[in-house]
């Protein structure tokens, strides 16, 4: 997307990104650094928000949406009345593209699928949210780096961890682990913010090349990310003999009924006024 908004505006926007391990800064850093005006844009995922603006994790609350054909429509929706107004206002910034991601499951040496295989089962998780739904389901949750999730699995410091399908496939988990449960039970977001005092620094043909641009590599980007889902599964079952099933949806079920008081109303909190505004959106969009 960079290269590109950089070819179409004839060099008059010249972007140098410098990956994870190239700058001193994390994740949840870079709302604050695009504030701070040391960057003019970031890419990071909404989970990496939770400690910092707890409203952009809302697409990461488990079980929100029944499949990500609807959390796409709910995406385009929160972005304009939700989302982007909350930054703006906060932290003089917009969200430029934004990507979902799906195949969200649990990883290890067994199936998962009801409260009794999950009791006592060591989950890694990886925000409050995932933590909160892995105790209801029995489980014990635990906070692992992502980079040592093969070796915790291979040693037994933990018994699953949940990320994307394509995430465990291409960290290789299925040399250590032969199980997924496609729980599905949440569709995170990558997302590129932009400064919005560099944005209007620009003169209004440039702004519809960046604009125009982001919107191009979105909807690619979504569409590799759909494909990705299957293609892992695919491989992880072809050069792993690895099973992979889907929720049990009575499962899916109970434990949804309790994320209302665990879950979902102690979110609303921390993500003040905007947090009950984002469920009554879901409803007006889903019905």
């Amino acid at each position: 997307m960079c290269g590109a908004i950089t070819e179409r505006s004839g060099g008059q926007i010249a972007i140098e990104c410098f990956h994870f391990g190239e700058h001193p800064y994390d994740g949840p850093d870079m709302i604050g650094i695009v504030n701070d005006g040391l960057t003019q844009m970031a890419q990071l995922q909404g989970v990496d928000t939770s400690g910092v603006a707890t409203l952009l994790g809302a697409m990461e609350l488990p079980f929100v949406f029944p499949n990500i054909d609807s959390a796409l429509r709910v995406k385009t929706a929160y972005l304009e009345e939700i989302a982007n107004p909350f930054l703006e206002n906060n932290y003089n910034q917009f969200i430029l593209a934004e990507w979902l991601l799906g195949g969200g499951s649990v990883h290890g040496h067994k199936e998962l699928n009801s409260f009794e295989a999950c009791n006592g089962q060591k989950i890694r998780v990886f925000n409050k949210e995932t933590g909160d739904m892995v105790e209801i389901m029995g489980g014990t949750p635990v906070s692992v780096d992502f980079t040592e999730i093969y070796s915790a699995l291979d040693k037994g410091v933990i018994d699953a961890a949940m990320t994307v399908t394509y995430g465990a496939y291409d960290m290789k988990w299925y040399e250590v682990i032969d199980h997924t449960t496609l729980w599905d039970y949440f569709f995170g977001t990558d997302l590129v913010v932009m400064g919005q005092d560099a944005f209007n620094e620009l003169p209004q043909n440039l702004q519809g090349i960046v604009l125009d641009t982001a919107a191009e590599y979105e909807a690619r980007l979504q569409t590799d990310m759909n494909a990705r889902v299957f293609y892992a599964i695919a491989m992880a079952m072809y050069n792993y003999n690895a099973s992979v099933v889907a929720m049990d949806p009575q499962f899916r079920k109970d434990v949804s009924s309790e994320l209302q008081s665990v879950v979902y109303d102690p979110w609303m909190e921390r993500a003040g006024p905007e947090g009950p505004a984002f469920f009554e959106l879901v409803k007006t969009v889903l019905g």
